[in-house]
C-alpha cells in the first residue's frame, strides 16, 4: 500500500510539473513570423475554426444560411497573429489575399443583404449577441462605436444602413465601428456569379492600410486609410472572416486565403502584462497542486512509519505477555 500511494503522489507531481510547463509553452509566443496559404477548405483542415452558420462545404467556406433571418457566420485562422512588438514598439507589415463571392440570387435590388468583412479583433473574440443584419456579425447596438472594441475591418456591404453607411452598396474600411471611415462604391448583385479577389495591405511605416479588389478582367478598384494599428489592436489578434443576413439574404463564400506578417518577436521581450499575469496564475495554481501533493506524500510517509511503530510495540508487548 506504502509503494501504491507514493507512487501515485508522484505521479501526481510529475503531470502537474508537466501541465506547468505545458500551459507556460503554449503562452509563450512563437518567434516566427506568420505566413500561411489555404486554397481549399476541406473539413479536416484544422487552421480554421467556424462559428455560427459559417462550415466548409465543397471546399469553400459558406457562411450563411438562407433559409432562416438574421443569420450570422464567422470562420478565423486558428492561432494569433502578431500586429506590434510591445518591447521595441515595432508594428507589423502584412499582406492577405482572399477570393469570394456573395450571390445575392435573382432578387430585385436591394432586396439582399447584408454582407462580408475581412477583420481582424482581439483574440478569442466571439460573435456578439443581437450582431446579424448591418451589424454583419462584429457588433450591435451596444459596441457599435466603442474605442474599446479594438476591432478593424474591411466591408463588403450590399445592403447600407441609412443610420450609419451612405445610400450605396460600399466596400469601406471600419475601425472600432460599424460606421466606415472611407468607401467606395461596389456592386453586389452585378458580380453575383463571379468570383472577386481581395487583396488588404498594411504598409506600418506610412500607417496606411490599403484595400485592393477586382473582378475578372476589371481593372482594380481601391480605398486607403491612415491609421496606426498599435493604437487601435492589441498586440496579438485574431484574423478571419464574418457575414451576415438580415430581413433579406444572400449567400457568403470565400474560396481561398493567404495571409503574411513581417514581425518576429523576442521570446524574452514579447510577453504582455496580460500573458505575464495569466503565467503567475497558472504557475500558482500549480505549485500548489505540487505542494498539495508533496504534502500528501509526506504524511503517508509518517502514517507508516507510526503505523510501523505501533506494530513492533504490539509485538512486544505480545512477546512479554507470554513469557510471563
Amino acid at each position: 500500500m506504502a509503494i501504491s500511494n507514493s507512487y501515485s503522489s508522484f505521479s501526481k507531481i510529475s503531470t502537474s510539473c508537466f501541465l506547468l510547463i505545458y500551459y507556460v509553452s503554449i503562452l509563450l509566443p512563437s518567434a516566427n513570423s506568420v505566413s500561411f496559404n489555404i486554397t481549399s477548405f476541406n473539413p479536416d483542415l484544422m487552421d480554421i475554426q467556424y462559428d455560427g452558420d459559417a462550415t466548409p462545404e465543397a471546399g469553400s467556406i459558406q457562411f450563411n444560411r438562407v433559409d432562416y433571418l438574421y443569420r450570422v457566420g464567422q470562420a478565423v485562422y486558428s492561432n494569433s497573429i502578431p500586429i506590434w512588438d510591445s518591447d521595441t514598439g515595432k508594428v507589423a507589415n502584412f499582406t492577405t489575399h482572399f477570393t469570394f463571392r456573395i450571390d445575392t440570387g435573382d432578387s430585385v435590388p436591394t432586396r439582399y443583404g447584408h454582407g462580408l468583412s475581412f477583420f481582424l479583433a482581439p483574440f478569442c473574440f466571439q460573435i456578439p449577441p443581437n450582431s446579424g443584419g448591418g451589424f454583419l456579425g462584429l457588433f450591435n447596438t451596444r459596441t457599435s462605436n466603442s474605442s474599446r472594441n479594438g476591432i478593424v475591418s474591411v466591408e463588403f456591404d450590399s445592403n447600407p444602413d441609412t443610420e450609419w453607411d451612405p445610400n450605396y452598396e460600399h466596400v469601406g474600411i471600419n475601425i472600432n465601428s460599424i460606421a466606415s471611415k472611407v468607401t467606395a462604391p461596389w456592386n453586389a448583385s452585378l458580380h453575383r456569379s463571379e468570383i472577386g479577389n481581395a487583396w488588404i495591405v498594411y504598409n506600418s511605416s506610412a500607417m496606411n492600410l490599403s484595400v485592393y479588389w477586382s473582378y475578372g478582367s476589371n481593372p482594380n478598384s481601391s480605398i486607403s486609410y491612415l491609421v496606426d494599428l498599435k493604437e487601435i489592436l492589441p498586440r496579438r489578434v485574431m484574423v478571419g472572416f464574418s457575414a451576415a443576413t438580415g430581413i433579406y439574404v444572400e449567400k457568403h463564400f470565400v474560396y481561398s486565403w493567404e495571409l503574411s506578417s513581417d514581425l518576429d518577436f523576442n521570446l524574452d521581450s514579447s510577453i504582455e502584462k496580460w500573458d505575464t499575469d495569466l503565467i503567475i496564475i497558472v504557475s500558482l495554481g500549480v505549485t500548489v497542486g505540487i505542494a498539495a501533493a508533496v504534502l500528501e506524500t509526506l504524511l503517508i510517509i509518517m502514517a507508516i512509519k507510526n503505523y510501523r511503530k505501533r506494530s513492533n510495540g504490539n509485538k512486544e508487548v505480545t512477546n512479554l505477555a507470554s513469557s510471563m
